[in-house]
């Protein structure tokens, strides 16, 4: 215990305290900024992380100050395993920030998606609007209906995609992409659930739009990657490589023909 205590406040200077307290600090303010870019409380960890920064401070003071602590010896060890508990509490508030926030900074994204897609929604068609007869020119006839099976011919063939799970927990296995795909670790948010602790619990999602197919990042910890480069948005062609924490995907599309 004294060689702990001699570490602690080496002379000149105590770099061993020093380095302590700039690392706590460094720690709090980390979950400070994070917490305020995601928009998330996080009251807990917050308190926590601030309060490990503030117990390392007293041992600081008395390895800087040698007239001080001449005159308080019995607290140089207290103040010591106090100081290295400060540093530690840090650590554990922001290993508690990074496992807690997931889902509240995905939350914000649903609401935007949501209203995104009220707006994509085409409007209600509406009974066309007969002419009146004109006096002396006979009755007009009214346009041939359109069938059903013409109306689906000249529909647009639906897009086929899917992701193909190249590196990661599911190596191997495939989704077929629908218009909306959530992907991350929460099964009851998303329809793509991966079992990757780097992966988010709502990471990314990927939205059929007008025939193309864009993945957006939803505020991820670890970011999303296509071919290498990190996106917030991106168009996917086919052969993309997409990656999401540990995994990666490969993105594979396919057009159905139009019939003749």
């Amino acid at each position: 215990m004294d060689r702990l205590v001699e570490i602690w406040y080496q002379q000149p200077v105590p770099y061993v305290a020093l380095l302590a307290f700039l690392l706590a600090a460094l720690l709090t303010l980390w979950v400070f900024y994070s917490a305020s870019r995601r928009g998330v409380g996080a009251p807990l960890w917050k308190i926590l992380a601030l309060l490990g920064t503030i117990i390392v401070l007293p041992s600081l003071l008395l390895g800087v100050l040698p007239d001080l602590a001449l005159q308080n010896l019995n607290l140089l060890q207290p103040l010591a395993l106090v100081g290295i508990a400060g540093v530690v509490l840090a650590a554990i508030a922001t290993l508690g920030f990074l496992a807690a926030p997931g889902q509240a900074a995905g939350g914000g994204t649903q609401v935007m998606e949501e209203v995104q897609m009220s707006f994509e929604q085409p409007p209600a068609p509406t009974a066309p609007i007969e002419a009146p007869p004109i006096p002396g020119m006979g009755t007009q006839q009214a346009p041939a209906p359109v069938s059903a099976q013409t109306v689906i011919q000249r529909t647009k063939p639906q897009a086929l995609a899917w992701l193909v799970v190249r590196t990661g927990p599911l190596s191997g296995k495939d989704f077929r992409l629908g218009e909306l795909n959530k992907i991350g670790r929460d099964a009851q948010q998303c329809e793509i659930v991966i079992d990757d602790p780097a992966v988010s619990r709502q990471h990314a999602s990927i939205r059929l739009s007008e025939g193309e197919f864009f993945v957006t990042d939803l505020d991820s910890a670890n970011g999303t990657f296509v071919n290498n480069e990190q996106i917030s948005r991106h168009k996917l062609s086919n052969g993309d490589v997409i990656k999401m924490g540990d995994t990666t995907f490969a993105f594979m599309r396919l057009e159905e023909k139009k019939p003749a």
